[in-house]
């Protein structure tokens, strides 16, 4: 008998499955038609298409990453939006990396790899890469960054960037390692109307969440009040161990999200701060697209607060209402270490408490609503994973068991809540400005010399893929 129900039950998944991959199919087929039909014309009567740009911040935690299930993870993320980018639903895709070595120098291990694998895997680059190595003359195009590459991969410390940002005094310190520093510098580097962003550590990745993300701006594309500029990802996140990503057990994910940044917002909604984005289902989601002019406004932090600092700047404008939420369903991934996030966390305090000190009073008392929000989160969360339909979905797709941590998850969130106590209770950490802030790009596009940069830095971008391509024995210079 339970042999009848099990395979019953297994076709059923396996129809609902079926249904929704092909549902998917139809969103990729109708966002690629969507932006097909956009563009706009400029004073000489020239159309101009509308354009997508992907970028995605990486770096290695250690080198064991670049024969693991880490690299595999990337490479099955560099596949499909390969697939997309043949498809003409994204123009380009940005590697922005992060690796370095224990000395702090660049370690440009990973950003060879992704080089190789997308020549192997990606026929449009594959074609591009031949081109430049059968013709001298586009060879010396690409030399100097005028080659209009499908995938360009840099690192975040690139020494011609750090250049030019020191002369020019845009950053006279030079750039810095940081998941902030990386979205600004591929704001720079990318050309799109829009610009996607997507994590690296995505499991499960696939590329209708992309189309999934880029719809709402597309719709609103044509409209003069531009109704979306920017949209975000929510999902059923779960961490999977990796050490046996295969088998063993997953756990709920987000713990930044869900143990601390949900539950403050709401405390801080009460108070009159951050008023409406009590409703976002996921505030610190790495999956994000927005449009061109929105991004460049930006002033990026250099950590992992920078998608809280997005939501920030876009509250303080009165944005609230152009930002829309996009499901993008399970997300497996895999995750960092609890100190990690701890001080994920931290920085994300700081630049909450700096950001709003002038708009409501920080005092123990919002400590103990966050407390009190973050407890009642915990238990709702965890009680949602207990519901059938639920169980079902994660046992069907990730094959795993549930393992439930509910007095973890409390004692993190009363950890949490001593750093913010501590950041409250530190009168200079509300005197003065404590959050370290790279430039927004909209103040270049104004004047001869940004412009400048900005090109330049939009070749420099060509021009180590080229680096790349040639320690890869791929292209000879």
């Amino acid at each position: 008998m339970s042999e009848v129900v099990g395979s019953i039950r297994r076709g059923i998944l396996s129809f609902l499955e079926s249904r929704a991959a092909k549902k998917r199919e139809a969103l990729v087929e109708e966002v690629a038609r969507l932006k097909q039909s956009l563009g706009s014309t400029d004073e000489f009567g020239q159309r101009h298409p509308f354009t997508v740009s992907v970028a995605i911040p990486t770096f290695l935690k250690d080198r064991s990453e670049l024969s693991g299930y880490r690299f595999e993870v990337i490479q099955n993320e560099l596949i499909e939006l390969g697939h997309l980018l043949r498809r003409g639903l994204i123009d380009e895709i940005i590697i922005i990396d992060g690796s370095t070595k224990g000395s702090g120098a660049i370690d440009d291990s990973l950003m060879r790899l992704i080089i190789s694998t997308m020549n192997r895997s990606l026929s449009i680059f594959h074609d591009q890469v031949d081109f430049i190595q059968k013709y001298r003359a586009l060879r010396n195009k690409a030399v100097l960054g005028l080659y209009d590459f499908g995938v360009r991969v840099i690192h975040q410390l690139d020494p011609e960037i750090n250049r030019i940002l020191k002369a020019s005094k845009v950053l006279p310190q030079g750039l810095t390692t940081g998941k902030g520093a990386a979205l600004w510098l591929a704001t720079a580097l990318s050309s799109g109307d829009a610009i996607c962003f997507m994590d690296s550590d995505i499991r499960n990745f696939q590329g209708w969440q992309v189309a999934a993300l880029l719809k709402p701006i597309l719709e609103s594309w044509t409209r003069p009040e531009r109704s979306t500029s920017y949209s975000k990802a929510y999902y059923t996140r779960l961490a999977v161990n990796l050490d046996s990503p295969e088998r063993g057990f997953y756990k709920l994910g987000g713990r930044a999200t869900r143990l601390f940044i949900i539950p403050l917002v709401r405390a801080l909604s009460k108070r009159g701060a951050l008023k409406g984005f009590e409703k976002l289902r996921y505030p610190l989601s790495g999956e994000f697209a927005g449009t061109r002019d929105l991004l460049e406004s930006i002033e990026f932090p250099s950590g992992y607060d920078a998608e809280m600092a997005i939501l920030i700047q876009m509250w303080k404008r009165a944005l609230v209402e152009r930002i829309a939420q996009v499901d993008l369903g399970l997300f497996q991934h895999f995750p960092q270490s609890d100190k990690a996030i701890h001080q994920m966390v931290k920085q994300i305090i700081q630049l909450v408490v700096t950001d709003l000190k002038d708009h409501i009073n920080f005092d123990q008392k919002l400590v103990e609503d966050y407390v009190s929000e973050a407890m009642k989160e915990v238990a709702s969360t965890q009680e949602m994973y207990e519901k059938a339909e639920i169980r079902v979905k994660i046992e069907h797709e990730v094959k795993r068991d549930f393992y439930k941590d509910l007095e973890g998850d409390k004692n993190k969130v009363l950890a949490y809540a001593e750093e913010l106590r501590a950041a409250i209770m530190d009168p200079g950490r509300l005197q003065k400005p404590s959050v370290q802030r790279l430039p927004s790009w909209s103040g270049a596009r104004r004047d001869e010399k940004g412009a400048r940069l900005l090109e330049f830095m939009k070749r420099r971008g060509t021009t180590s893929t080229v680096e790349l391509l040639s320690k890869q024995g791929l292209v000879a210079l």
